[in-house]
């Protein structure tokens, strides 16, 4: 699906639903400010990370898990006080392709197709769309570390087949 066409969608679904996820999500959030606030995140999310969208899912089902993270991540920083967490540097992912691995890229496509649907999307996101772990919480349900075991298993398993 093309960029204007998602956008379309995702423009569409928060006119006929807005009020019912914010009715739905007020109580877990802690009121009504903060409903608001956690359904523009999803939102916003929602259009950041269109791509990661598969059109063979229901919408409904995609993106009310980016609403159920961003939730997640409301009520963690109420519980945080505000406070402003360090960024370590093992939490951030640079990635650029190298000559040998735009040689295998197919091969390495082909062994992603085989992993189970969950670790496939992650490994998607990260590998191929270049998405930080921080990134990838924010669309699957997954935590950091999670995320982080699934990549480094797959990049260790790449590694061993391509060495």
């Amino acid at each position: 699906m093309n960029k204007e066409r998602m956008f379309k969608k995702i423009e569409t679904y928060y006119k006929e639903n807005r009020i019912n996820l914010l009715k739905k999500t007020v109580g877990m959030a802690g009121g009504k400010h903060n409903a608001e606030d956690v359904v523009q995140d999803a939102f916003c999310n929602a259009l950041t990370y269109w791509d990661s969208y598969d059109e063979d899912s229901p919408f409904a089902n995609w993106f009310g898990r980016i609403l159920q993270n961003c939730l997640k991540k409301s009520n963690r920083d109420v519980r945080n006080l505000g406070m402003a967490l360090d960024v370590r540097e093992e939490d951030l992912v640079t990635w650029s392709p190298d000559p040998f691995m735009l040689a295998v890229i197919d091969e390495i496509r082909a062994d992603v197709e085989k992993l189970p649907e969950d670790k496939r999307e992650v490994i998607n996101l990260s590998f191929f769309n270049g998405y930080s772990p921080k990134d990838i919480s924010e669309v699957v349900e997954m935590n950091i570390s999670s995320i982080w075991k699934v990549i480094s298993l797959f990049r260790r398993e790449v590694r061993e087949k391509y060495a």
